[in-house]
């Protein structure tokens, strides 16, 4: 997925496990810019099992990782 295309509060999966798990993109973050220190665009994002987001973890992705919902 590019960049452009990356909605902020949308629900989105993840490449490596397409049928497990649920991501909700919170912020893009560009190359060395605030939290990310690295040479690559970044989402910060809401991962979670389910789709209610009771229980979540922050992680960041770069935005080829996402995929959408089908």
């Amino acid at each position: 997925m590019r960049t452009q295309d990356i909605i902020i509060g949308e629900l989105y999966r993840l490449r490596t496990s397409p049928d497990y798990g649920y991501v909700k993109a919170e912020k893009v973050l560009k190359k060395k810019e605030g939290e990310n220190t690295t040479n690559f665009t970044l989402v910060k994002c809401k991962h979670s099992s389910d789709k209610n987001f009771d229980f979540c973890f922050i992680r960041y992705f770069r935005p080829c990782d996402l995929i959408k919902i089908s």
